[in-house]
């Protein structure tokens, strides 16, 4: 029976895996569906590992938690120690429960419960990547110039810098779009006068090129989104006017904008979709790292399959496990040492065996005794000899997830 399932039964969603891996690609949509993107950096840290999912969708997930700030900001931030890793087994029940609701379904008394959308707890410092395109990444004015019909003005910004023989605007690092626009236009004493830009281009062989050209009217409408050609360092706007053999002149400024990784005013979406491959490639990566951190250099252990009642002489079958813990029924004869454990004598000792022979071997010498190999992947077997004596109750100590 599952609460999520209003007290009815639960089942793996048909065509699911038997067993599924939740790798960080997965783990990012679920955070994405449920509005709790702010957490993927922190994917890396899960390790979840496979499941099961007639167990795993047979109960209740593990609830949507609740953060504090400190464990949401120690997530995002890596500020290792005891609120990362309090934020960090959160986070693991959070994805469990996403992924419960993707790979399981109410069989009775369903649908499941969604959960509502998630957000940071207060105090949090969301790192926010802008909107590529949404806003200019560099902008400024000219100064107001006479713009003639026989004399090409060069307007100069205030962040002008000498490239290509002409005063030009350094562009910068990962610039697109530049926005030219025309504006404060005071029509001079000839009403047919229209003000006429030609923009050029430096590239990064300092050569300057045509870039384009636009027309502003009287009052200042007028303007053109320029694309930038591949290589552009810096660019430079010139003017003059349309009318030709007059004197007359015209009064104008213009503004430019510099947008990165964009269009003006429109999100962007990448050049090409994430690959698949790479991500399969980079989740098995991670997998693989994850599985030797958890079995040459644990961080933790839990207890999984338990052998009771042993005592005499035999063998059982060992589960990919990083050891034993050892709870020793220690007769009265045994011979004793004071201390702290306590040590006994005179018990018996196990064997950690492969299928080729015995290895590493270990004695009892305490009521309670936690026995780690040194090369535990290796192992698949344990022979015991104890005392007729003696009972032991020997608990497989299980990698974390």
């Amino acid at each position: 029976m599952t609460a999520l399932c209003g007290g009815g039964t639960s089942a793996p969603t048909f065509g699911a895996a038997a067993v599924t891996d939740v790798g960080s690609a997965a783990a990012a949509l679920y955070l994405d569906k449920y509005g709790a993107g702010f957490l993927t950096p922190a994917i890396p840290f899960l390790g979840l590992g496979p499941l099961t999912l007639s167990t795993f969708c047979s109960t209740d997930p593990p609830a949507v938690p609740t953060f504090t700030s400190d464990e949401a900001n120690a997530l995002l931030h890596l500020n290792f120690g005891a609120d990362f890793d309090s934020g960090l087994a959160k986070f693991k029940d959070q994805v469990l429960h996403y992924a419960w609701l993707d790979l399981c379904v109410c069989t009775t008394g369903g649908p499941a419960t969604q959960p509502s959308a998630f957000a940071p707890p207060a105090g949090t410092a969301v790192p926010a990547n802008p909107t590529p395109g949404s806003t200019p990444c560099a902008s400024d004015d000219s100064p107001q110039l006479a713009c003639s019909s026989d004399v090409a003005v060069t307007f100069v910004f205030s962040n002008n810098a000498s490239s290509g023989g002409f005063p030009a605007v350094v562009v910068p690092v990962g610039a697109t779009v530049v926005r030219l626009v025309g504006h404060n236009i005071i029509t001079g004493s000839n009403p047919d006068s229209i003000d006429y830009f030609y923009y050029y281009y430096t590239a990064t062989n300092g050569g300057g090129h045509v870039g384009g050209n636009f027309t502003v009217a009287s009052g200042g409408t007028g303007g053109v989104d320029w694309v930038l050609p591949a290589g552009t360092v810096g660019f430079s706007v010139n003017c003059a006017r349309h009318t030709s053999g007059s004197n007359n002149s015209n009064l104008a400024q213009l503004r430019y904008e510099v947008y990165c990784g964009g269009v003006p005013g429109q999100p962007n979406s990448p050049c090409c979709p994430p690959d698949a491959v790479t991500t399969a490639k980079f989740d098995a990566l991670l997998a693989m790292v994850t599985l030797i951190q958890r079995q040459v250099a644990p961080f933790a252990y839990v207890s999984g399959q338990v052998h009771s009642a042993l005592t005499g002489t035999g063998t059982f079958s060992l589960a990919s496990s990083l050891g034993l813990l050892l709870n020793v029924s220690v007769p009265a004869r045994a011979g004793r040492d004071a201390g702290t454990p306590e040590t006994v004598f005179n018990c018996g000792w196990i064997n950690f065996a492969t299928l080729d022979g015995y290895g590493e071997r270990f004695f009892i010498t305490t009521e309670s005794q936690i026995v780690l190999p040194r090369l535990p992947g290796l192992y698949t077997d344990v022979g015991y000899s104890f005392a007729p004596d003696v009972t032991v109750t020997a608990t497989e100590l299980a990698r974390e997830p």
